[in-house]
């Protein structure tokens, strides 16, 4: 196939050229596909020849793959005359056309060529790589599990479906012919002032204002309480409050409110939850829709303390066995007066679940109970609520079974009722004689019939084997009859549990719970909703974990329907019916017999989930698509009274075995040969070992299979560390035994709770080996550079490097003794250096060469204080006193009892005399000029209270490799990783006023002492010396050498930045991001101010549309304004794509038309003097939102004074790193770090999954305080195209300012689509060049040595390699 445009947006293919005779007359047929990729819709193609005819065709492949309205046609078919040599394409594009002109001879040549060298399919396949519709779909699909997963659907959800507005409310109230009076009672008791204004403005804000707010106070001792609600009554006469005068807790409180109420009806509501301003008016519509109603419940959702809605609970309509079960109704709940007098006062005896308990009595007594499918209630998280802490109130869960148990005792019920492991779910066991039932059981072999019939627990039962036997139904007498197809039962009490469940009369159906093999779910009951879209069974296909959603598939409800494979039906109802309608498909039967049971004899299904069988027939029930859409017409006043009006899909990542072949290498001798297979398989699910095995032919035969760990995967996936991950595959291959020169065979993974297999097959032919290495390295032609680098980074690179940090020790660390000491001699101050090193079972080789390394120092004022923490190896001690002994520098201490490291380093700094102490591991070594360079950097700053410097590892035989070369200090870089580490060196009257080394932070004590530390000084006394001076030991159990092989080291490090935050007061959360010693911090944002995102833009149709619509999309943060500074656009299309996002946005959205020459600076200068949030976003049109939390994200950074412009990361469309900041230096000027590494790669020492200080940040997407951007005076006008961002960053990290990357924001950069630098037009090259030449006279200094870089790191590579150059 070949393109005629394939871009991010637009992909047309030509996939051949036939020249054919089509009735009499000599053609050429070019047939192909189109399609507008973004809009998902096939893209219109036109010809600008007239003698040539178009046909659209239908492409079911495209439209599954493209996800294309059905009725889409992105095929294309175009006849010309033999005789024409040329076709000119018309691709209509938004707002403009693009045309392509083709010789036909030569393209006809070239498809010819591609279809003779492979089979059409592989050659599809091939050539089109991500560009062919099974691979962007499979992309698509990827894309979508890492980032969209994260996305908050809840989110797009209310967008989408709550749209009311105020205007609209107003003619819906002058419409109503009845407008009661509703009261809402609040029992309050000491809640923060925030969230009880919260809850009273919520009503006051409601659109319907005929209400009463019934407020009492439960004796309150927060001082605030009362002239808060006093302030509210003076304010708002429907307010109403009465003060008791004593504590009774919340159902006493509440039935004190109940006693203020006059209202026709009374709604229920905590004193921190909130209600939309559309609550009221919702319930006073269904009250006039069915005056009957006299019970009203609403779907509810969480919100956070920051105002965020999440976890919607979207409830079913009144099922009274799901009620038995779990409390789903409250809340929104509102009763009519009349019923509530019915029904009386809240019970203490059941608080905490007093609301329970009443709407149990409610709804016994109600005329009709409705429910009102929309969010009414936003139930308040706090800590210490339900809501938050399902823990935090355990007696409530108590409560509950109380209140089931009360109404079951009124209901005349004998039971058992029993609190489950997730709380505030209950199960009822009924006391009940059994009735008699028939078992027909189909399907089975006679030894699986005889096991059911042994296997099953139940004394009136009887068993008809329906293949062998027939089934009439007249002939049976039981009172139940239960149909099972080739489902067998798990347990022994399936039967009691079926009919334990039907023991209400108005039940006449009972289904179970059906799993496949690997104990996923195949069938939890059928809903109207999911029969109507063609796909019956919810949650087919995920296993059977967490609490599903809502409890969907753990609890009893009363269903729709049930399906005959498992069903237990009343034999009375099922005669009076006449069976099943065998004329229905399979699966329809059982559908349809609930239907016929709910309209005829009034009775309903219920589906409970403690009878659990597993399918064991060959294919599981499934029911055709059309059948069903034909039922459901036939049908088409039905209705499902229980289901939800939306059931979310699961968001549980529920992989199972996940695998992959690295390798399969053939090798040959004579007619035998040996394959070789490497790879590895992990299973996700229960991290059991997976079994792999070959499915082995003649020609095969399996010599062994090996089975190791992979720590590269179990760092990769949460799997156990040390498990058997990688394998190692040996087979002997007799070629003799080979029909074809093919080999095919399969790999088989298993678990019990899944399965997997990989088609294997190569070819012995050497000509068609060499023809496929041939075709593998011409699609890496494909893309030469992006291969290259590969090749580059896998292969050349480490050995480059390892070669490089050997030139740079050599060419770096020339220092000469005599000179240093005369150095040190003409020192102004000389302090000693206290070097604390805490000792245990070290083994006396690497004790001694690192006591060595200090007394070979250039620098001799030191002091070596060793304390040993009580070692248990017999060496450790007397080779200590023996050193102590040679050395009066040396002191030492022995501890009488282990107190692992932080005491031991205590009681070493305890020894420590120096003015500043420096921290050394017992089995690593300073570099000798490592105290010289501390006491000089002391004696350049004498005011200076912290020193750090660069590191490396060094191995047992004493070779140094990876070096870590650190930033001038960094504070966002410190608080998501301990970066400075070693060498580390520390003013002591700071040390010993914080207290040294606490207990409780072992691992992570120096990271701990280093968070600390700085508190008590700033940045100008941080020093930090870009030189290797300290050498971290590599051995087995050190973390220098694997990052788990100190775990504990993680947490510790989280303790001391959750001790951090305490300390700062920071509204903040902190949580691991991975790797071992990288964390996230996530900051609360204290005001949602207003964020102005600034969109320059010309002609930019699609970049907008998808730019734009993805904000709107995935944007959680929801104060913010859209400006488009369009800059002179031609397209008339961007005038109606400009009115559609005003439609939705309002207000939000508008156009600064700013027709002037192009200079980048000057447009968003323009934009943002016409903005009005306190930040402002410039973002590149060019530009789609991945993580939906970006621009909280943004504001979470940007709302502290200390934070300048905060930047984001972007990502190539080939799934590549755009940009991860900015290096000054970088490529003469300044450039774009770790350019092109794979998106979720952890960077140069985690670099790429840490928040990072650098000078600057591209403007493609940054946000800044506009205080800040107009104290500086905004963007360089005088930088028109390049470099303007670069500039404006510098001049803000002025003001004081840190710039840092924020690695949780994520874009899609598709980068200079409308605008961009064109280095290969000489006049754009030579601006480009004279802006850079402006830069570097501005900022000599900083491009020479940027402070967040290293001056040790390449200038001409992004990727942090060793410079090779001079400094």
């Amino acid at each position: 196939m070949l393109a005629l445009i394939n871009n991010q947006d637009y992909h047309a293919e030509i996939e051949s050229i036939t020249p054919v005779n089509q009735h009499g007359d000599d053609v050429v047929v070019i047939q192909g596909w189109a399609v507008d990729k973004f809009r998902n819709r096939f893209m219109r193609v036109g010809v600008e020849e007239s003698h040539a005819a178009v046909t659209r065709t239908n492409r079911p492949d495209l439209v599954q793959a493209y996800e294309l309205d059905p009725s889409d046609t992105p095929g294309f078919t175009i006849v010309v005359p033999a005789t024409a040599s040329t076709v000119t394409f018309i691709l209509e594009t938004n707002g403009q056309d693009k045309k392509k002109r083709i010789s036909i001879k030569s393209w006809m040549r070239v498809l010819y060529r591609q279809r003779r060298q492979s089979q059409a399919r592989h050659l599809f396949q091939m050539l089109t790589h991500v560009w062919s519709p099974r691979y962007a779909k499979a992309l698509l699909h990827a894309v979508q599990r890492r980032v969209v997963g994260e996305s908050d659907w809840y989110q797009t959800w209310i967008r989408k479906n709550e749209k009311g507005v105020h205007e609209d409310a107003v003619q819906q109230i002058q419409a109503l012919k009845y407008k009661p009076l509703i009261s809402i009672v609040v029992p309050v008791y000491n809640v923060d002032e925030r969230w009880l204004r919260a809850c009273i403005e919520s009503v006051r804000a409601q659109w319907y204002t005929n209400w009463e707010l019934c407020i009492a106070d439960d004796n309150s001792s927060a001082k605030h309480i009362k002239p808060v609600l006093e302030e509210y009554k003076r304010k708002d006469s429907r307010i109403k409050v009465v003060y008791r005068t004593s504590n009774g807790r919340i159902s006493k409180a509440t039935d004190s409110a109940l006693e203020l109420a006059t209202g026709d009806y009374i709604g229920f509501m905590d004193n921190d939850d909130e209600l939309p301003v559309h609550a009221l008016l919702e319930v006073v519509k269904a009250i006039n829709a069915d005056n009957s109603i006299d019970f009203l419940y609403s779907d509810e959702d969480k919100i956070t303390e920051e105002g965020r809605r999440f976890d919607p609970f979207f409830k079913p309509d009144y099922s009274p066995h799901l009620l038995l079960g779990h409390n789903y109704i409250t809340h929104f709940v509102v009763v009519s007066k009349q019923l509530r007098n019915k029904v009386g006062d809240l019970r203490s005896e059941f608080d905490g679940s007093q609301d329970y308990d009443f709407v149990l009595r409610a709804t016994e007594q109600a005329t009709r109970v409705h429910h009102i499918p929309q969010m009414l209630y936003h139930w308040r998280t706090l800590a210490s609520s339900v809501a938050g802490d399902p823990r935090s109130k355990m007696y409530a869960y108590e409560a509950g079974q109380r209140a089931i148990e009360s109404a079951l005792q009124r209901r005349g019920k004998k039971a058992r009722v029993t609190m489950l492991e997730n709380l505030g779910t209950y199960k009822i066991d009924y006391e009940f004689d059994e009735p008699s039932v028939t078992v027909v059981l189909s399907s089975f072999s006679r030894e699986q019939i005889t096991f059911i019939e042994s296997n099953t627990k139940y004394g009136a039962v009887s068993f008809i084997h329906a293949d062998e036997d027939g089934f009439d139904i007249a002939n049976v007498q039981s009172d139940y009859v239960v149909f099972l197809d080739g489902v067998m039962p798990q347990q022994l009490l399936w039967l009691h549990e079926m009919v334990n469940y039907s023991m209400d009369n108005g039940v006449a159906v009972i289904g179970g719970k059906i799993f496949d093999a690997q104990q996923r779910v195949l069938n939890v009951g059928v809903t109207l909703r999911a029969l109507k879209s063609g796909q019956p069974f919810e949650m087919r296909g995920q296993w059977d974990e967490g609490i599903g959603y809502y409890f969907r598939d753990l609890l009893p409800r009363d269903m729709f329907a049930v399906t005959e494979d498992c069903m237990l039906v009343k034999t009375r109802e099922f005669k009076d019916l006449g069976g099943f309608n065998t004329s229905l498909a399979p699966g329809l039967r059982g559908i349809d017999m609930c239907l016929r049971i709910n309209r005829q004899a009034q009775k309903t299904a219920v589906w409970e989930p403690y009878s659990i069988f597993t399918d064991i027939k060959a294919s599981h029930m499934s029911i055709d698509r059309k059948n069903l859409l034909d039922y459901v017409k036939q049908h088409p006043n039905v209705s499902d009274p229980f289901a939800t009006a939306y059931l979310p899909e699961s968001n549980t990542n529920q992989d199972g075995i996940k695998f992959a072949v690295d390798s399969v290498d053939w090798k040959r001798r004579n007619r035998n040969g040996t394959v070789r297979i490497m790879g590895w398989a992990a299973d996700l699910h229960d991290n059991e070992d997976v079994d792999v095995s070959v499915e082995t032919t003649d020609a095969l035969t399996l010599t062994s299979l090996k089975r190791f760990a992979r720590p590269d995967v179990a760092y990769e996936y949460p799997v156990v560390p040390d498990s058997p991950l990688g394998f190692e595959i040996i087979l002997k291959l007799d070629e003799t035994k080979l029909q074809t020169s093919q080999v095919a065979f399969a790999l088989n993974f298993v678990t019990t709770s899944d399965k997997r297999s990989k088609e294997i097959a190569f070819s012995t032919s050497t000509v068609a080996r060499s023809f496929s290495m041939l075709l593998r390295r011409i699609k890496l032609l494909r893309h030469p550079r992006n291969t290259l680098r590969i090749l580059l980074l896998r292969y050349v690179s480490p050995w480059k490097q390892v070669y490089d940090y050997r030139r740079l020790i050599a060419r770096t660390e020339r220092y000469n003794p005599r000179q240093v000491r005369e150095r040190i001699s003409q020192f102004k101050l000389k302090p000693q250096i206290s070097i604390v090193v805490p000792v245990y079972n070290v083994d006396p080789h690497w004790l001694m060469l690192c006591v060595q390394s200090v007394q070979r120092q250039y620098y001799k004022n030191w002091q070596l204080c060793l304390a040993d923490d009580c070692s248990t190896d017999p060496r450790v001690a007397p080779l200590l006193e023996q050193l102590a002994h040679s050395d009066k520098r040396i002191k030492v201490v022995l501890r009488k009892e282990n107190g692992h490291i932080s005491r031991a380093s205590n009681s070493a700094l305890k020894l420590a005399t120096g003015e500043y102490i420096a921290l050394l591991d017992n089995d690593d070594t300073l570099a000798p000029q490592a105290l010289y360079e501390v006491v000089r950097r002391i004696n350049a700053n004498p005011k200076i209270d912290m020193i750090y410097s660069d590191e490396d590892k060094i191995d047992e035989k004493g070779q140094r490799s990876q070096p870590h070369f650190k930033p001038d200090f960094a504070p966002d870089l410190l608080l998501s990783t301990n970066y400075i580490s070693h060498l580390g060196v520390y003013r002591k009257s700071i040390v010993d006023k914080i207290g040294g080394f606490r207990v409780g932070y072992e691992g992570s004590q120096d990271y701990d002492l280093v968070l600390r530390f700085i508190e008590h000084t700033d940045p100008s006394r941080i020093g930090h010396i870009s030189k290797v001076l300290y050498h971290w030991r590599t051995l087995a159990t050190s973390t220098a050498s694997a990052g788990s092989a100190k775990s504990y080291t993680s947490d510790a490090g989280l303790r001391a930045l959750e001790s951090m935050i305490a300390r700062r007061s920071l509204a903040a959360t902190v949580k691991s991001a991975g790797p071992n010693g990288i964390y996230d911090i996530d900051y609360s944002i204290a005001h949602q101010d207003l964020v102005s995102v600034i969109i320059p833009t010309k002609d930019g149709y699609d970049n907008i549309d998808r730019c734009v619509h993805s904000i709107i999309a995935k944007t959680t943060y929801s104060n913010y304004e859209i400006i488009v500074a369009d800059n002179g656009s031609k397209n008339p299309h961007m005038v109606e794509l400009y009115d559609t996002f005003k439609k939705q946005l309002g207000e939000r959205f508008r156009v600064e038309h700013i027709d002037i020459p192009f200079n980048f600076s000057k447009i968003n200068n323009i934009a943002a003097g016409r903005a009005h949030g306190r930040y402002l976003l410039f973002l590149n049109d060019d530009t789609e939102v991945i993580s939906p939390n970006w621009m909280a994200k943004l504001v979470s950074f940007a709302q502290f004074d200390r934070i300048g412009v905060v930047g984001a990361k972007l990502i190539y469309p080939t799934e590549t790193i755009q940009h991860a900041g900015i290096v000054l230096g970088l490529g003469g000027v300044a450039g774009h770090i770790q350019v092109g590494a794979p998106r979720d790669d952890l960077g140069y020492f985690g670099r790429l999954i840490e928040n990072v200080d650098y000078s600057a940040v591209t403007a493609a997407c940054c946000m800044v305080k506009a205080s800040d951007f107009a104290k500086v005076g905004g963007f360089d006008e005088k930088l028109a195209v390049a470099y303007n961002d670069v500039d404006l960053c510098i001049r803000i990290q002025s003001l004081g300012r840190n710039n840092v990357w924020a690695h949780e924001v994520w874009l899609y950069h598709f980068e200079s689509v409308t605008r961009g630098y064109d280095v290969k037009s000489k006049q754009k090259k030579t601006r480009m060049d004279a802006e850079g030449d402006k830069l570097r006279k501005r900022y000599p200094e900083l491009i020479r040595n940027d402070p967040y870089y290293n001056p040790n790191l390449s200038r001409t590579s992004g990727n942090y390699w060793v410079r090779t150059g001079k400094r």
